[in-house]
């Protein structure tokens, strides 16, 4: 990564968010040579939700908004006191240094976080990245992140960092737009949890926070960061993004087991002694291309583990098939068994 284009948007709308990600990867992949880094901030209470979580039905009066990532990954809070980073990427060997050809989807995230890491130490905070999702200060969740990589090879990184008001926050949101728990998630108490303002006692700007950023890219990574020439043209809102995550009725069988980044869940339905219809949501981090892969060849089959595990292995075999978060991967077959064996 040679060229890394800034851009900054403040009063960032919500509903906005995945339309405008979707135009910075395609900006990404048409200039080829240059990757986009864009820091923003919402208005109000945003609960970012991972791409594979099922969508709640938001009470009325309950005034968070909800953003569906392009990556998996646990809930995140975002909107106002809270800081989003998307970094868009032409190729997943774009942050690769030393004759690496190929990253891996760890080593991705792993180079990625780095300018936040050193934006967070510029401004006071000794920030940790231990790997998987999560970004801690003093062992306190202030930031988590997550990753798309789409077939062509295009990447999506997305982060959210905790800048004047607690990750803890989180489960507030959760509480007030998730009561009946669609969304399974921990509870994150206030004292494992942090922000830029906990930690310094100074309150974050989004501009400090932004230059930070691209100085901390340049640093860490040594690549030049450019000031985007003219902001990114305005999209339009994409509310079939947001709808596209909401659960099938029929889908009424279900099982769950816990994993390294919270849970995950099988949603199913049998027509014929076969799995009709099938679903994995839950916090994973996966390629959309793999999950979607591995839900159709799991669909017309007779509900057995060891034929489930064989689909799922297949659909993992491509070069930019992954799943981070679920291991074994025995796992997935024994949700989709419990989901079977449960009573409609």
């Amino acid at each position: 990564m040679s060229v890394l284009v800034a851009y900054r948007v403040p009063k960032a709308d919500p509903a906005t968010i995945a339309a405008r990600d979707r135009r910075l990867l395609m900006i990404a992949e048409a200039t080829a040579e240059a990757s986009l880094l864009c820091v923003y901030e919402c208005l109000g209470d945003v609960l970012g939700l991972g791409r594979f979580h099922a969508v709640p039905d938001v009470p009325e009066g309950a005034e968070v908004r909800l953003h569906r990532r392009f990556g998996g990954g646990r809930p995140v809070p975002l909107g106002e006191g809270y800081f989003g980073v998307t970094l868009a990427l032409p190729d997943v060997s774009t942050l690769a240094t030393g004759g690496v050809v190929r990253l891996q989807p760890e080593q991705v995230l792993n180079r990625a976080v780095r300018g936040v890491l050193a934006a967070l130490e510029t401004l006071g905070v000794s920030a940790y990245y231990p790997g998987r999702d999560l970004v801690t200060a003093g062992r306190k969740i202030i930031g988590a992140l997550t990753l798309e990589i789409e077939p062509s090879g295009r990447a999506l990184v997305e982060m959210a960092v905790a800048a004047n008001r607690s990750f803890a926050e989180v489960t507030s949101f959760l509480d007030r737009a998730d009561p009946t728990g669609v969304v399974p998630a921990d509870v994150v108490l206030p004292g494992h949890a942090t922000s830029i303002a906990e930690e310094t006692g100074l309150r974050a700007t989004l501009d400090t926070f932004a230059d930070a950023v691209a100085a901390g890219f340049v640093a860490r990574l040594g690549v030049a960061c450019v000031p985007a020439e003219e902001p990114l043209p305005p999209v339009d809102p994409d509310d079939e993004w947001l709808l596209a995550g909401r659960l099938a009725p029929h889908l009424d069988r279900y099982g769950a087991a816990r994993t390294a980044l919270g849970s995950l869940q099988a949603r199913v339905a049998l027509g014929g002694g076969r799995i009709a219809d099938l679903r994995l949501t839950g916090d994973f981090i996966a390629s959309a291309a793999t999950i979607a892969r591995m839900e159709r060849s799991l669909r017309d089959v007779v509900p057995d583990r060891s034929t489930i595990l064989h689909r799922v292995n297949e659909a993992l075999a491509g070069p930019t098939d992954f799943l981070l978060g679920v291991k074994p991967l025995d796992v997935i077959a024994d949700v989709v068994m419990q989901a079977c064996d449960t009573a409609a």
